[in-house]
């Protein structure tokens, strides 16, 4: 899972992690500026500014190997921001903030604290394996978190896994209840 906790501040031109790279954007601590960027709404620690510090941006990741799964904190959901997926720079998937709230019932109008536009989005891409990711926005406010990816012949990161576990007893939860 990538994290920023440990990177310095600023801008961002690549980072080396176990599975790929990095470029692009910055990095912020625990601050927000005003229709520039924000925090993502309960989490106090660094994270990845996607249009840092100009108001576009993107960032990029490439695989080192194929991956299936990909996992992020998408905080202040906009309308505006984009997740596309490729294989061996191929286009083969493109998700706005409008596509993921009208999957999903979130709203992607750049709340930064509603939980309706900052939640932690899950792809399982099980069918279809990528081997980059391109976070971008045509203005402020894509900021991200906690980034978990997995490869076809792993399991999927504990964290996704937790999540996916921790969503299905709540449903289960909800049923009991009404019942």
């Amino acid at each position: 899972m990538l994290t920023f906790d440990d990177l310095p501040i600023g801008s961002l031109s690549a980072y080396q992690f176990g599975a790929g790279t990095l470029s692009g954007s910055g990095v912020d601590e625990d601050t927000s500026v005003v229709d520039r960027y924000a925090r993502p709404a309960g989490d106090p620690t660094r994270f990845l500014s996607v249009s840092y510090p100009s108001s576009t941006g993107a960032v990029d990741l490439v695989f080192a190997k194929p991956q299936s799964y990909f996992g992020l904190y998408w905080g202040s959901m906009d309308s505006y921001n984009q997740i596309t997926f490729l294989q061996n720079h191929n286009q083969i998937a493109t998700y706005s903030g409008t596509d993921i709230a009208s999957l999903t019932g979130l709203i992607a109008n750049g709340d930064q604290q509603s939980a309706s536009s900052n939640r932690y989005i899950e792809f399982d891409l099980r069918a279809v394996f990528y081997d980059e990711v391109i976070l971008s926005t045509t203005d402020y406010g894509f900021e991200v978190d906690n980034i978990a990816f997995g490869d076809p012949s792993s399991p999927i990161s504990e964290p996704g896994t937790l999540l996916v576990l921790g969503s299905s007893l709540y449903g289960l939860a909800l049923v009991r209840r009404r019942r």
